[in-house]
């Protein structure tokens, strides 16, 4: 199956309008237990994905991308089926260490479009908007990251995860997240895999000089 957020990212990489959501928390308000804010909005986020793509030679390590989203997008456990509902959420693209799983440790952002190294990330966004009807990705209301780090713990299935950043437009982007990760392995599906990848690095070559 072709990976959902291979594909969406790929498009909201076209486009970064960004606009004020209405359901964002207030500043001042406590902060959820996991969450994504950007400037002063906050996004209360309910469960994540990490999907793992392998090896390739543009890369070191194991490509796993991480998305995390609200309780208002379903997202199936095997990926045979599309995420439904609407939302918010944030996705990475990692480089582990680790074959199945995120290595602990601090992951900060760099691209590099020789060989791209392991425990960094090169790719990330988030959309605060998000619906399947969507015909215009502006009403995403989504970014990029261009700097930042994610960091990574482990105990048991339980991942402990924050990340910080600053999109396009210069605002903080910052969050939490502590739960489980649903696990798909689309390692067989290697041509794809590094179809999408690769244009999702030509994009951001573009998109950064």
């Amino acid at each position: 199956m072709k990976s959902f957020f291979h594909t969406i990212v790929t498009v909201l990489a076209l486009s970064f309008g960004l606009f004020a959501c209405e359901e964002a928390t207030d500043e001042g308000d406590e902060l959820p237990a996991n969450y994504f804010k950007v400037g002063d909005d906050t996004y209360e986020l309910s469960q994540g994905m990490l999907e793992n793509y392998g090896t390739d030679d543009w890369h070191e390590g194991y490509n796993l991308d991480l998305s995390l989203v609200s309780k208002g997008i379903k997202i199936s456990s095997d990926g045979d089926s599309e995420p439904t509902g609407s939302g918010e959420f944030i996705y990475f693209e990692l480089f582990s260490d680790s074959e199945d799983r995120l290595s602990e440790g601090t992951y900060p952002f760099e691209f590099n479009d020789e060989l791209q190294p392991s425990m960094t990330f090169d790719y990330a966004l988030y959309a605060t908007n998000w619906s399947p009807a969507l015909e215009d990705i502006e009403d995403a209301e989504g970014s990029l990251l261009v700097n930042g780090a994610l960091t990574v713990t482990q105990n048991g299935e339980t991942y402990e995860l924050s990340f910080n950043g600053i999109n396009l437009e210069g605002k903080k982007v910052e969050g939490k997240y502590t739960g489980a990760l649903t696990y798909l392995d689309y390692t067989d599906t290697s041509a794809f895999a590094r179809k999408s990848a690769k244009q999702k690095r030509k994009l951001m070559t573009v998109q950064l000089k």
